[in-house]
C-alpha cells in the first residue's frame, strides 16, 4: 500500500478573515507536489500574493531537474526565498509574518514537509493521528519519515 492524497477544502470567501490557495500536483518521477497558503485579508488584494506563490511554486516543482523529492523541496525552498521579498506589497509592513505557507512532495512512501507559519500537518495512519508538522516560524524542510507500510 502507498501513500495517498486527500484533500478537504471549506471557504467562505465573503466572510472568511483569510484568502486561501490550495495546490495538488500530478504524480511525476520527483513525486506529487501539494502547497497550502493562506494569508490574512487586508486593504489590498492577498489573493493575488497568494496566487502567484501557488504559480511559482508548482513551476519550479515542473522545472527542477533534481533526482529526487528531498533535493526538489530544498531547491524549489531557495528559489521561494528568493521570491518573497519581492510579492510584498508596498503598502504592508511585516506581511511576510502573516504567511502560513506548507510545502509538501509525497514519492513512494515518503513525505518531504517545510512549513512557515502556523501551519499544522497531520499523518492518518492505522486508525491513529499523529502530527507531523507543528507551527513553526521558520522554513524547516525534514524528511518526517520513510516506508511508513
Amino acid at each position: 500500500m502507498s501513500l495517498g492524497t486527500q484533500k478537504l477544502f471549506i471557504h467562505n470567501h465573503l466572510n472568511s478573515r483569510q484568502v486561501s490557495g490550495l495546490f495538488l500536483s500530478e504524480a511525476t518521477e520527483n513525486g506529487q507536489l501539494f502547497l497550502s497558503v493562506e494569508l490574512p485579508k487586508e486593504k489590498f488584494d492577498q489573493q493575488i500574493i497568494a496566487n502567484q506563490i501557488i504559480r511559482a511554486v508548482s513551476e519550479y516543482f515542473y522545472q527542477s531537474q533534481a533526482e529526487n523529492a528531498e533535493s526538489v523541496l530544498e531547491e524549489i525552498l531557495q528559489k521561494l526565498n528568493q521570491l518573497l521579498p519581492d510579492l510584498a506589497p508596498a503598502k504592508a509592513k511585516n506581511w511576510f509574518y502573516n504567511l502560513d505557507l506548507i510545502i509538501g512532495i509525497t514519492q513512494k512512501n515518503e513525505i518531504y514537509l517545510a512549513g512557515i507559519g502556523s501551519g499544522n500537518a497531520y499523518l492518518f495512519q492505522q486508525g491513529k493521528i499523529s502530527q507531523i508538522l507543528d507551527k513553526n516560524p521558520k522554513i524547516n524542510p525534514a524528511k518526517i519519515f520513510s516506508d511508513i507500510i
